[in-house]
């Protein structure tokens, strides 16, 4: 099992850049409220937004930023405690990737506050999900590169020399915009990765698939019970 935060080459997503920079606008004070309070709100943040509010209130935060702070504190207690990493391991990474200020004092007083009273609540929560995901791999990052692929009007003959090869078989006669999609997916610690080819019309389907997953994931979360069609 890694030890680190994020995997070599996974993708950082850009919400956790933009989160974890609201550390620099609270005091440690603040951060430790908070990491003792994201038990109570954890893990979805929902059905308690009078409480939310109030807390807010008191801590003189936006709402939305004191939510977007749960957020960041569940996220990072859950991986620290799955991939069995120390504070001073979180901390140390975060600051090594520029992500934290030095010296990272509000980030250690969230970590330890957190860590306290949300532990048994993790690990409840994580054989929950490892029930769910029993038997499918988990996605731990992915990435993707823009390229171009020549297209030829004729295929080359095994059994002539390169220059011996019809010049159509060898120059392309256009080239065509692809996308490399490379994912990193991980089954009882065994980690895969693998790389695949996109045409522009099937990238566009994907999307529009995902996006389709997207709403009736929204529309499952706002009708508990309902099954997904």
């Amino acid at each position: 099992m890694s030890r680190r935060l994020f995997e070599w080459r996974e993708t950082i997503p850009s919400d956790f850049r933009e989160d974890i920079g609201l550390l620099d606008e609270i005091s440690e004070d603040t951060a430790r409220t908070i990491g003792d309070a994201v038990a109570r709100f954890a893990p979805d943040f929902g059905g308690k937004d009078e409480e939310m509010w109030g807390l807010a209130r008191e801590l003189s935060l936006d709402v939305t930023k004191l939510a977007r702070l749960f957020r960041l504190t569940w996220f990072l207690t859950s991986r620290g405690e799955e991939r069995s990493i120390p504070n001073e391991g979180l901390v140390g990474e975060l600051l090594s990737m520029q992500l934290v200020k030095e010296p990272g004092a509000a980030l250690r007083a969230l970590l330890q506050a957190a860590r306290e009273k949300a532990g048994e609540k993790i690990l409840k929560d994580r054989e929950r999900i490892n029930l769910l995901s029993m038997g499918a791999p988990q996605l731990l990052g992915f990435a993707a590169a823009v390229d171009k692929r020549g297209v030829f009007e004729e295929g080359l003959d095994p059994r002539k020399e390169v220059n011996e090869q019809p010049v159509e078989a060898i120059c392309p006669k256009r080239w065509e915009p692809i996308v490399l999609l490379e994912i990193v997916a991980e089954l009882n610690e065994v980690k895969t990765n693998f790389t695949c080819q996109i045409s522009p019309d099937r990238l566009n389907e994907l999307i529009r698939y995902l996006q389709g997953v997207s709403r009736r994931l929204e529309e499952g979360e706002r009708e508990p019970g309902k099954g997904g069609g």
